[in-house]
């Protein structure tokens, strides 16, 4: 765990105004590698763009643009309600590490159900998305937003041992993870996009970014002694393998063109009432809920 003198040098400074030079020197080692890993992150889109287009053409490329800029809105809306814990995890570390691993625990599982349902609206929705932005299901932005969205979805489960490592101010879990998935996008990619053309580079990215993701994840989960069942509940594990189903069952609604057979639309049905059960029961996520401004005043008015 974190001693006051190994964590994130500019709070303690700000808080006693003490070890000027120490505190100094780690806010610009800080902002060095902030900087480098922006810049590495600003790197993977145009790149793979780039050996997309060599290997999918320009009409791929433009699909998959279409398709990563969606999904990447998404993806928004929890990374950056999850990134209000960077300072909090900052000010825990100097005094109570015991506490960062308790916001990571509650953090990782209020997010994997909102995560769940995230990614299965993408996937579902996707032959829909592309009809009305396309005038017809393409397959490539079909695939391009499933791959995507399941890469969000693994990328998400790990927001929170990111920013964990943001707030402790260790960034070099972080450095290792990026370079990772510069190196697997572009020789990947390359390696890849030979055998399957455009789908095999899309693939590359998303192993790369999965990679790079469970690199970090692992590492913070190896430094606070974590074990799955402390972050996976068993409620969990059923709205995985639930959410599961229904996206295989809508991917071959999509892909056998049977989308008007009243089977595959009663098995559709039968899923979707169960996963909104096992959403009902989930108690991160009904945590979540109580929360919503008005909505507790509105049960007591009721």
């Amino acid at each position: 765990m974190s001693s006051p003198s190994t964590g994130f040098g500019p709070v303690r400074f700000l808080r006693d105004g003490t070890g000027v030079e120490a505190s100094s020197g780690k806010i610009l080692s800080y902002g060095s590698k902030i900087q480098v890993l922006a810049l590495l992150q600003l790197s993977y889109e145009p790149v793979t763009k780039l050996i997309l287009s060599r290997w999918g053409g320009l009409a791929a490329a433009g699909y998959y643009e279409m398709a990563s800029r969606l999904v990447s809105q998404v993806r928004a809306v929890i990374v950056n309600a999850n990134q209000v814990v960077i300072p909090i995890i900052a000010e825990a570390s100097e005094r109570d590490s015991d506490r960062v691993r308790d916001l990571y625990i509650r953090s990782f599982r209020t997010i994997l159900p909102l995560d769940t349902v995230l990614t299965l609206a993408l996937i579902c929705t996707s032959p829909l998305v592309s009809v009305l932005w396309l005038g017809h299901a393409e397959m490539i932005f079909v695939f391009a937003m499933t791959a995507n969205g399941i890469g969000m979805f693994l990328n998400i489960c790990t927001n929170p041992a990111y920013f964990g490592f943001m707030g402790e101010g260790k960034l070099n879990p972080l450095l290792i993870s990026a370079f990772t998935m510069g190196l697997v996008n572009v020789f990947g990619g390359w390696l890849l996009g030979t055998w399957l053309g455009g789908y095999g580079v899309i693939i590359a990215w998303n192993l790369a970014f999965v990679a790079g993701s469970l690199l970090v994840m692992l590492q913070y989960h190896r430094v606070k002694m974590l074990r799955w069942h402390e972050l996976v509940s068993r409620q969990d594990v059923y709205i995985l393998l639930m959410a599961t189903m229904i996206g295989m069952t809508t991917m071959r609604m999509y892909v056998t063109y049977n989308s008007y057979n009243w089977k595959y639309l009663l098995v559709l049905a039968v899923e979707l009432t169960l996963f909104a059960g096992l959403l009902f029961r989930n108690a991160a996520l009904r945590a979540v809920i109580e929360k919503i401004p008005g909505l507790n005043r509105l049960k007591k008015s009721s």
